[in-house]
């Protein structure tokens, strides 16, 4: 009989602990009313996990809430802008994924056309590399145009969001677009063939787009692999697995458990092992500051999803897989 180390008992006690807090979270009916798309897509993940418990639960618990997501989501809305194109999409591939079927598909083909690549990524993929002169919302809540500085409607400062910021959406909704059937903004060749303009990535103290950057790359190796489920050689994307291991350690000094889950999470893919030092640093530092619920992250953040969204990469990360075979490759030259 093959005994279980602590480490390894303790990570998968952490593991079942987080999930069970995932699943309670995700089905609060405020929040899911909000962020139901999203919160099923989340799940998917767990139906790859080698703990058959955990499998069955995501199979149950998204099985239901696919159903309840239908129910709330029975037609495109008339008024329905390129962000709720996107949530649509999002919701149906993911209720889909669990069985459950819905009728939604040809309004969303239809609909998806009448918006432009910069409506749904902020830039256009196919001519242009992701810009650095999109702004942040502005306090006020209105939107402005890129290259804007100052609010339109009040007048305040704006700042400009990272570039990859906006290749990290563009990366997520053209991917999501093309496994549905629909065209969100753009290919997801044509957001992938920036990557050699991307590089070299920012380092830790480039705080302004050292962790989107990290996000970008990490959202990468989830499309390639299918979120968790094909690995990936590290010899396709040298200079992004080489970002992922030399950032490790300075978001565990930055005490961020979101971006060392998909760190971890991604290094997983390409053939990592749970034991290396690299790798069991990140993992005892997300059990050393897991949350007594089962969470991770700030419990009193004014925004639910994002203290959902820490809890489910840090999760991710500790997780460990079925995986199905080697993944897909792309090219992305240099």
């Amino acid at each position: 009989m093959v005994r279980k180390s602590p480490s390894v008992l303790r990570s998968r006690d952490a593991v079942r602990r987080g999930f069970d807090f995932l699943c309670s979270a995700i089905c609060e009916p405020q929040a899911f009313e909000a962020y139901g798309f999203d919160y099923l897509f989340s799940l998917l993940t767990s139906l790859n996990s080698r703990d058959p418990g955990i499998r069955r639960k995501a199979r149950d618990v998204g099985r239901s809430l696919a159903l309840k997501w239908i129910a709330q989501h029975p037609s495109v809305p008339p008024d329905a802008d390129a962000d709720m194109i996107t949530a649509l999409v999002f919701g149906s591939l993911s209720a889909n994924q669990f069985g459950v079927t819905d009728s939604l598909k040809p309004a969303i083909l239809a609909a998806a056309p009448r918006f432009s690549p910069t409506e749904y990524c902020w830039f256009d993929p196919a001519i242009e590399p992701p810009p650095n002169d999109v702004p942040e919302e502005c306090v006020c809540g209105d939107g402005n145009d890129r290259g804007d500085t100052r609010c339109r409607t009040c007048g305040e400062t704006l700042e400009a969001r990272s570039r990859y910021e906006a290749w990290l959406l563009a990366i997520i909704r053209s991917y999501l677009g093309e496994r549905y059937g629909v065209r969100l903004g753009a290919r997801y060749s044509d957001v992938l063939k920036w990557a050699p303009q991307m590089r070299p990535y920012p380092s830790p103290d480039d705080d302004a787009n050292f962790r989107w950057s990290i996000y970008a790359i990490t959202h990468i190796v989830y499309t390639l692999n299918d979120y968790n489920s094909y690995w990936l050689d590290r010899r396709s994307l040298p200079e992004e697995f080489e970002a992922l291991t030399n950032s490790l350690d300075a978001c565990i000094e930055m005490h961020d458990p979101e971006t060392v889950g998909e760190i971890l999470d991604s290094l997983k893919s390409f053939k990592i092992r749970s034991s290396s030092a690299l790798v069991q640093r990140g993992i005892c530092f997300l059990l050393d500051c897991q949350n007594a619920d089962g969470s991770w992250g700030e419990s009193d953040v004014d925004e639910a999803y994002a203290w959902h969204h820490t809890t489910i990469a840090a999760l991710n990360g500790l997780d460990e897989y079925s995986w199905r075979g080697r993944g897909r490759s792309i090219s992305i030259s240099s």
